[in-house]
């Protein structure tokens, strides 16, 4: 369980407690879902599913997972656990299975505030969450670190940035974990190196058929 007076730390730890539960339901859904897809029609893929799910440790998550082909040889999940704040929703990148090949990183309410003002979208809580990780990829992958821009100055503070599709992430790495502190355009990004944000925005890849090569946030392959 998480609670109000842990620190991100203490959240990952608990993260991983939870992990082999989750492995184990994830897997269940996974092979629920395979014989569906194979029956459908190719012309729909890629498919994309979303799942809102509590673990017996009473840890909520927010599951998306898209198949690029029916036989589900191509795939993406994302994972990511809610914390609510008196201020609204954290998210926690985390992840099932053996491996972690994921980048931590920490969504803190704000980031969901700004992104909302800016971009328009008249959605609140989990339907927030969902549009802006429907709407924006970008590689995620701690092997493939090159569309972390880098630092830039922002209010006078240095910044990690992170380039989406509508828009850039700032915030820091604390102990090896991002941590998203804001939102803005690309039209605010005046003064925040322009040129070097333009060329990892030009990187990002249109159409979802290529998300294969990519890590949509909080997402590990299948």
């Amino acid at each position: 369980m998480i609670v109000d007076s842990m620190t991100h730390a203490e959240v990952y730890r608990e993260l991983e407690r939870d992990r082999e539960g989750l492995t184990r339901w994830w897997q269940h859904q996974k092979e629920a879902l395979r014989r569906p897809l194979l029956k459908s029609d190719s012309k729909l893929f890629p498919v994309t599913r979303w799942y809102d799910h509590t673990s017996p440790r009473h840890i909520r998550y927010l599951i998306t997972f898209t198949s690029i082909d029916k036989r589900m040889i191509r795939t993406m999940l994302g994972i990511g656990a809610l914390r609510w704040m008196s201020d609204g929703i954290t998210l926690y990148t985390t992840w099932v299975g053996e491996r972690c090949n994921i980048r931590k990183s920490v969504f803190i309410p704000h980031v969901w505030k700004r992104y909302a003002e800016r971009c328009g979208v008249d959605k609140t809580g989990t339907d927030l969450i969902r549009h802006f990780f429907d709407n924006n990829n970008y590689n995620f992958s701690a092997s493939n670190i090159h569309l972390f821009a880098r630092s830039v100055r922002y209010n006078g503070d240095d910044h990690r940035a992170i380039c989406v599709n509508e828009g850039v992430l700032l915030g820091h790495v604390v102990d090896g974990v991002f941590i998203a502190r804001t939102f803005i355009t690309y039209d605010m990004c005046g003064g925040l190196q322009l040129q070097e944000l333009e060329r990892f925005r030009q990187m990002m890849p249109e159409k979802l058929e290529d998300y294969h090569r990519m890590i949509i946030p909080f997402i590990e392959h299948g």
